[in-house]
């Protein structure tokens, strides 16, 4: 469109006027050819802005500062309000204001800049100067306090509401706006409109979650890759109020959406957004220093349906394999360590499947004989050199259901027989004689042994028991510091971890950061020696590290690499081996879903110990019932009883004094009533959780039985 002469003076006169005086915005204009602008020269001279001006004026496409008035910050809001008395002016000045920038996805994009400065109007899309979230924050407290002081009850219910106001805008910003354009596309709201759309206090009540949250996350859904970066990037730098809140709003809007409509299959979409916005939020967690607790992501509404109905799991775990497809387990941080294990039991069935049906065809059609089972026959008295000759020679048969049987023994394995041989094998290995590891004084928690002279070979053999009682579903009494999980899981580890690992080197290392006078005074240098079989070896933590001194200056660094030898260098060998037995077993994407804190649990169990919820969940048969007389005194003296005889008790009746993931509320455990000969002691199948229990009259014999029966809690002669 050609400009008349009128149109065109005028274009002239307005960028002078922009070059010479500015707009006047107090927080510093957007528009860079504005003499406001924190990133101009400032004011032109007027012979010079002429020149400007006329040029400026000849371009097809223009930029006046006017059009960039109405983007917010406390600054602009503050002027607003003082601007207009009394406070119902007030509220509805800020109203407007606020409706204006609402209402625009440009201008919320400039709205509260941080104190970096103010970037141009296409910054915001890439991350910008970035969103200055203590204004925000500000801001909404303002707008709660403005309404509040303009409604005489204090409701909203007369004079005027600010937050209506702004979500009847953001209603009218995202009824303008389409989420249909194909992955990748530029989104129409950008990073920090969503950001700040997505703090709005109110979003958390269900009225708002049709008409705005299941909008907003589809353009979430909708942005490129970069500008997903650019939003978990605003995220990052979030106060963890906010940062929680957020996700709360997530959490509210997946549960009234699952209670509604249940899960499906295929995952609804709205829900599907939601969980992929949820998803931005973890990452954004994961690299804040205002992180969450993991557990925070989890929802309840999912979980407690995948509990309900295995079949939603098993259609998930199908899902998750198919390219390009929407899973719930592609997004495992809203799944509870329970139902992550539930994934990882599905995966080692399909692949013990797949096992046991080539073993039988390769014997049908080979004619020789292959067993469907990784059969370990072993003797009680050599169970080590045993295992580890059979592990080796069946290294191929890893992924098949394993049985286990003791030599010498009538015990058929049907679950009993293996916890047993976990149980020994796990408690030989970490004996002291063997040297494999050793017992830290304070924590009690065993570390791999730098100086052990054993093969890699039992390093490995420990790596792949671990692996396969994962793959069986057995819990193993391990007691490794967290740091062992976090290096299975590949996570980074540091001085921190050391810490936690070793409080007592850690303290002694932080003592050399926080030395008050010359670090040199202490003497010492880039080396560490310890003993081996009485000769002293002396290690480097840097090349020539014995000559060089350890200084103020470089103490810090000192102290990582002294972590760094630790954890990582000094035991490389041992862990390699370690490492590679387990990943023979269990590597693969189904352990990827774990953090390392749930894969501890998922390894050693669950640590509390809830007698109670194993009441709760208790079955009985064979003429026994909650409120039988013989039961109520077994409850009665089984709680009673001190914590160490209680795990006995556990090996006793379960094969394992470990806990599922997901508690003893979760075990299937049963009580029969077996006869009532009071000479007879308690006996268990332990392959099934059952407890055989003779009707005990009073809470003494009770006690004395029991007590005799679980002192001897090895081999298949007690059952």
């Amino acid at each position: 469109m050609v400009e008349t002469k009128g149109e065109a003076q005028r274009t002239v006169q307005r960028y002078f006027a922009q070059l010479t005086t500015g707009c006047g915005r107090p927080t510093g204009c957007h528009t860079r050819r504005c003499a406001s602008c924190r990133a101009s020269a400032g004011p032109l001279d007027a012979n010079i802005a002429a020149v400007c001006a006329l040029e400026l004026a000849q371009q097809a496409d223009h930029a006046f500062c006017e059009d960039a008035r109405g983007y917010l910050d406390m600054e602009f809001v503050a002027h607003t309000i003082d601007a207009a008395q009394p406070a119902e002016t007030a509220a509805r000045a800020l109203a407007a204001v606020t409706a204006t920038a609402f209402a625009s996805p440009r201008l919320l994009e400039l709205s509260f800049p941080s104190a970096a400065g103010v970037a141009p109007a296409d910054a915001p899309r890439t991350g910008g100067a970035g969103l200055d979230w203590a204004q925000l924050e500000a801001f909404w407290a303002c707008v709660a306090s403005a309404t509040a002081a303009a409604s005489p009850a204090g409701h909203g219910a007369e004079g005027v509401d600010v937050v209506d106001a702004t979500l009847a805008a953001v209603r009218a910003l995202l009824g303008g706006v389409t989420a249909d354009e194909p992955m990748g596309a530029v989104a129409p709201v950008g990073p920090r409109a969503l950001a700040i759309l997505l703090s709005c206090p109110a979003l958390v009540e269900p009225q708002h979650h049709e008409t705005i949250l299941a909008k907003a996350y589809s353009l979430v859904e909708i942005l490129g890759s970069d500008e997903r970066a650019a939003l978990v990037a605003e995220w990052a730098q979030a106060p963890q109020a906010q940062l929680r809140h957020a996700v709360r709003c997530a959490h509210e809007f997946i549960i009234i959406a699952v209670l509604e409509n249940s899960l499906s299959d295929p995952i609804d979409e709205p829900v599907a957004n939601a969980v992929g916005a949820l998803g931005l939020l973890y990452a954004a967690s994961e690299g804040s220093a205002h992180a969450l607790e993991f557990s925070a992501f989890t929802n309840d509404a999912i979980n407690a349906e995948l509990a309900a109905d295995e079949t939603l799991l098993r259609q998930d775990h199908r899902r998750w394999q198919q390219a390009n497809v929407f899973s719930l387990c592609a997004h495992a941080f809203v799944l509870e360590p329970a139902a992550k294990a539930s994934v990882l039991k599905l995966s080692s069935m399909d692949q013990m499947s797949s096992e046991f049906e080539g073993a039988f065809f390769r014997s049908m059609f080979t004619r020789s004989m292959h067993s469907p089972f990784l059969l370990l026959r072993v003797r009680r008295d050599h169970l080590i050199r045993d295992s580890l000759h059979q592990l080796a020679a069946r290294a191929a048969e890893l992924k098949k259901p394993l049985k286990v049987h003791f030599i010498g023994e009538e015990g058929v394995d049907e679950g009993g027989v293996q916890k047993e041989f976990f149980h020994l094998v796990v408690r030989q290995l970490f004996d002291p004689v063997w040297g494999m590891f050793i017992q830290d004084d304070t924590t009690r928690e065993f570390w791999f042994n730098q100086n052990s002279f054993e093969s890699n070979r039992e390093f490995e053999l420990i790596g792949t028991l671990i692996g396969l009682a994962i793959y069986n579903s057995v819990i193993l009494d391990v007691r490794f510091p967290h740091v062992v999980y976090k290096k299975l899981t590949r996570r980074p580890c540091g001085f921190a971890d050391l810490a936690r690992a070793f409080p007592a080197l850690a303290h002694g290392l932080q003592q050399v950061l926080e030395h008050a006078g010359d670090v040199r005074e202490l003497c010492l240098t880039f080396a560490v020696s310890h003993e081996v079989y009485g000769e002293r070896k002396v290690v480097e933590l840097i090349p020539n590290g014995a000559e060089v001194e350890v200084t103020n200056d470089n103490c810090r660094e000192y102290v990582d690499k002294y972590a760094e030898h630790v954890l990582h260098t000094s035991i490389a060998r041992q862990f390699q081996a370690f490492n590679t037995g387990f990943s023979a077993v269990c590597g693969g994407p189904a352990l990827e879903l774990f953090r390392w804190e749930e894969l501890e649990l998922l390894i050693c169990g669950n640590p509390n110990l809830d007698f109670e919820a194993l009441q709760r969940a208790t079955v009985y048969d064979d003429g026994f019932s909650a409120v039988h007389p013989t039961i109520e005194l077994f409850w009665e003296v089984l709680h009673g009883l001190e914590i160490e005889l209680k795990r006995r008790f556990l090996i006793f009746s379960t094969g394992s004094d470990r806990v599922p993931i997901n508690g003893l509320g979760s075990l299937q455990f049963v009580i029969s009533r077996h006869g009532s000969d009071e000479s007879r002691l308690p006996s268990a199948h332990t392959c099934f959780n059952h407890l055989l229990l003779p009707e005990y009259k009073t809470a003494e014999v009770m006690r004395k039985q029991l007590l005799m029966a679980i002192q001897d809690t090895e081999g298949f002669h007690i059952v």
